[in-house]
């Protein structure tokens, strides 16, 4: 009986963060992929305007992290991929994102596929602040 729990839990995929080295991230969800590792890196679209032209670059919306959905058997395989530093731990554990945050995040860039990730920290009630474009 241990045994059948034990193997479950070997078996039972989970979404956990990895860091990775700086400007990797999608360099390391493409040799996931290769590996055969179900991994996530959310890219946001941004317009570039450069003196003589116009681009559309992909940059990650997250810097340095990219999210695999992996079981225990598959962690040491991420751990040794070219770029990956280490998992993101919570309470000595790596940290477990729920299935309905991964959705989240793909539903948010589905909707606005130029988000931008801000530090709330430095905001105070009352600070002005420019709404790009949305249902604001």
């Amino acid at each position: 009986m241990e045994n059948a729990i034990r193997t479950k839990s070997l078996n039972t995929r989970s979404w956990l963060v990895i860091y990775t080295r700086t400007r990797w991230e999608k360099k390391v969800d493409e040799l996931l992929k290769q590996k055969g590792i179900i991994s996530f890196c959310p890219l946001r679209i941004v317009k570039n305007q450069w003196a003589d032209r116009k681009k559309i670059v992909e940059f990650p919306l997250f810097t340095s992290y990219v999210f695999v959905n992996v079981n225990l058997r598959e962690e040491l395989a991420v751990r040794q991929t070219n770029g990956v530093l280490n998992f993101i731990y919570y309470m000595g554990k790596p940290a477990i994102i729920r299935d309905n945050e991964i959705d989240k995040i793909k539903n948010v860039l589905i909707e606005n596929p130029d988000p931008e990730v801000m530090s709330l920290k430095d905001l105070t009630i009352g600070d002005r602040v420019a709404i790009k474009n949305g249902i604001l």
